[in-house]
């Protein structure tokens, strides 16, 4: 990779590093947001053996500062309901664009590579491009393996099957395969296989 590429990957790790919401998981402690992409990126390796550089960008940058908009912060902007989360969300994956790009260019990375890898954190081409869908694949996987169980207390069973059939459809078959080798609690097995399209 280019120097540019590997100095901005290493201040979008420093960055993700200032996470003030620290997490532990079967095998690490640290900020919640760098230990989340530190899978995504182990599983874009998985998925894509030869990843561009864009796509390594957007995977090291797309929750990039997420921990900066609480979604209890504006209520009244993002309440509790399916609309509001999904207003957050896009709130928050234009501040990831924004945050990675400004360090890109601040690198040295060329604009047209910063264009592709705002293009990927926004989706702008999900699922027809294939990198896009590789991201959103690593998304997903990430979210399974170190996310799903901590919602399971949270979440009734209709509200997590409902979230999980929605995980499932955007992910590629070969994806749902790799997911259903992740080892997960009984229970949560269990409601992936009710989710399963």
């Amino acid at each position: 990779m280019r120097g540019a590429v590997l100095k901005s990957i290493a201040r979008i790790e420093a960055r993700l590093s200032e996470d003030p919401r620290l997490e532990k998981t079967s095998s690490e402690e640290g900020p919640r947001d760098l230990l989340f992409v530190r899978r995504v990126v182990s599983w874009v390796g998985r998925l894509s053996p030869s990843p561009s550089e864009s796509l390594l960008l957007a995977a090291w940058g797309h929750v990039l500062d997420r921990w900066t908009l609480p979604r209890d912060s504006q209520p009244q902007k993002y309440p509790m309901t399916t609309a509001g989360y999904h207003k957050w969300r896009k709130a928050l994956n234009l501040i990831s664009a924004d945050a990675t790009s400004k360090i890109l260019s601040e690198e040295g990375v060329d604009e047209k590579a910063i264009s592709r890898v705002r293009d990927l954190i926004l989706k702008k081409n999900f699922p027809s491009d294939p990198d896009s869908q590789s991201l959103e694949d690593a998304d997903c996987l990430a979210f399974l393996e170190l996310k799903l169980e901590g919602y399971l207390e949270e979440w009734d069973e209709a509200k997590t099957v409902r979230i999980l059939r929605g995980t499932l459809e955007k992910m590629t078959p070969r994806a749902r395969e790799m997911a259903a080798r992740i080892p997960l609690p009984e229970k949560a097995v269990a409601l992936l296989k009710k989710a399963s399209p």
